[in-house]
């Protein structure tokens, strides 16, 4: 199975949200929970939770500035993404068991993140 999510927002580094402070930092954390639920409203679909471990790709486009490292777009990705894709119970937990990140891809464009979520095959059976 495979479930594609597009969001339509600006993602925020891993460094961005080391630097807010605390009130700010969770406020943002809201206001991305509230992105996923609309999205996931918004398609329609009625999304089978997955039960097993998946691969997760993320594809970030950003209008303009330098590419962000590995460890920034993973950092944003996991806390504003993922803990909410959690929390849908669209993914059984954003742990290591459970959760294989793909090499993302960043992209020059309007502001989004594409969420790209697949079984993992190879690991089904290690749960």
């Amino acid at each position: 199975m495979r479930v594609r999510l597009q969001l339509k927002s600006r993602l925020s580094s891993n460094n961005e949200l080391i630097r807010m402070n605390k009130h700010k930092r969770q406020k943002l954390i809201d206001v991305w929970a509230w992105i996923v639920a609309a999205e996931l409203n918004e398609t329609g679909q009625n999304f089978t939770k997955f039960t097993c471990p998946v691969k997760v790709k993320i594809i970030i486009f950003r209008p303009k500035g330098r590419p962000w490292d590995d460890a920034n777009l993973f950092g944003g990705a996991d806390k504003l993404v993922m803990d909410h894709l959690v929390t849908q119970r669209i993914l059984v937990d954003d742990s290591s068991k459970w959760l294989t990140w793909e090499k993302p891809e960043q992209r020059t464009g309007k502001a989004k993140v594409i969420v790209e979520i697949e079984d993992d095959e190879e690991r089904r059976g290690e749960t």
